[in-house]
């Protein structure tokens, strides 16, 4: 039958072996053999990661992991400080955060009883650029009013080659120069606008982030005034804007109204809208200048006591009323009759004319009644002498009296039975 039989080796050399057969009918054989050893060396075999490495500054290395045989000691050279290293007798480990800067050209030996082995790789770690801010704190997160210009913010970036910012309002910028990043200008728009600051060697790059919140311009208010007016108060009022108002001009202050004194002169101002956002007040535009004035009026000035000047078309008085009409401090504007000395004229509207007309804005304007009132103005009687029996005698009664102004009669009926002559004048 087989048999089978375990030999223990020596480390080096070689063993003979002898062995004997008995057959089942008692004859014997014997066969021999001479078995040689060999003497392997320790080895290294790379199971993960890789031998040669660049990285940046501050990163961990990717972990390289060694099987190793027969091996009895292991060995470092060459490694940057930060590393750990580790051997379990089999298995060897390289992992860790390199605290320092350069090429490491390094090597891992392992010594055994019949030869050693060793293997070798590069870390190289490269410095990250710097980046830091070199302006005020509170300018890398900053709120301003849309129209202002934003205080500069500034970082260093020694060892960068490349710079990018991304994230800004429109309206500002930034420039890279001489290791230095400069953020200025004036946003457009209003926003919040996180931004990112990014530098970098062209290895490794490094960033920090920001953020400008930008409140938009609140709106440029509307201004008018109550004026002009005799020996009154003028009253401004803004409108048509935000928050708060801020005068300028004549006045101060905030409110939507102003009041002038009732002194006599011409009264300039303009105004602003005003927002508060915690803390941080914006203003509008200042809306056009806006003039109102009080006229003095009385004795003084040649003026009845309730009358001040006025300009023919408008309400800024600056002259004298007519006589009869009377200045109304709620508009501006000469009201009244016209003088009664107005001159009549025979025929003017199909009628003799001698109304008193309306006075508005300096001028008379003149005009019939729209209904004449007839009455009775003379009788003709032929017997006596005085008039002609004939129309025509009547006709030069009635006429004669409305051009001298005694009748102003501007028609006549004439009754021929009747030998009556009847003229009619407008009622005033």
């Amino acid at each position: 039958p087989d048999s089978t039989y375990t030999l223990t080796m020596p480390a080096n050399g070689s063993v003979k072996v002898w062995a004997r057969v008995m057959s089942a009918y008692g004859c014997v054989d014997s066969v021999s053999a001479t078995i040689g050893a060999t003497s392997c060396p320790a080895s290294f075999s790379l199971l993960t990661g890789n031998a040669d490495q660049s990285l940046c500054s501050g990163e961990a290395i990717s972990p390289i992991h060694y099987a190793t045989a027969r091996a009895s000691s292991i060995a470092y050279s060459g490694l940057p400080s930060g590393l750990n290293t580790a051997w379990d007798g089999s298995l060897a480990t390289i992992s860790g955060v390199p605290a320092e800067t350069g090429v490491f050209p390094y090597t891992v030996s392992i010594t055994g009883a019949f030869g050693n082995d060793e293997v070798s790789g590069t870390f190289t770690v490269r410095q990250v650029p710097a980046l830091s801010l070199t302006s005020a704190e509170t300018t890398e997160n900053q709120r301003m009013c849309m129209g202002d210009s934003i205080d500069s913010i500034t970082y260093n970036c020694a060892g960068a080659t490349q710079a990018m910012v991304t994230g800004l309002p429109d309206g500002t910028v930034y420039s890279f120069h001489d290791a230095t990043i400069i953020i200025s200008g004036v946003p457009v728009v209003d926003g919040l606008f996180p931004y990112t600051v990014e530098v970098t060697d062209g290895y490794c790059p490094v960033s920090t982030n920001g953020s400008s919140g930008v409140y938009a311009t609140p709106p440029v208010p509307s201004l008018t005034h109550d004026g002009p007016k005799c020996n009154t108060a003028i009253t401004f009022t803004a409108s048509d804007g935000s928050g708060a108002y801020d005068w300028s001009g004549a006045f101060s202050g905030d409110g939507a109204t102003k009041i002038t004194d009732a002194v006599a002169g011409s009264y300039t101002a303009s105004v602003r809208s005003v927002e508060e956002h915690a803390g941080l007040t914006c203003y509008s535009a200042y809306s056009s200048e806006v003039t109102g004035a009080v006229i003095s009026v009385g004795a003084a000035n040649g003026q009845a006591a309730n009358t001040c000047g006025c300009v023919s078309g408008t309400t800024d008085c600056s002259g004298t009323c007519k006589t009869n009409t009377t200045y109304n401090t709620n508009d501006g504007a000469c009201t009244g009759s016209c003088h009664t000395a107005y001159v009549r004229r025979w025929n003017q509207c199909g009628l003799v004319s001698a109304t008193y007309s309306t006075y508005t804005n300096n001028t008379c304007n003149a005009g019939c009644p729209s209904t004449p009132t007839r009455k009775a103005g003379c009788r003709s009687n032929a017997r006596g002498g005085i008039w002609s029996s004939y129309a025509g005698a009547c006709e030069t009664f009635c006429q004669t009296h409305a051009r001298t102004g005694y009748f102003p009669y501007f028609d006549y009926t004439y009754n021929s039975s009747t030998e009556t002559c009847t003229c009619y004048s407008c009622n005033y």
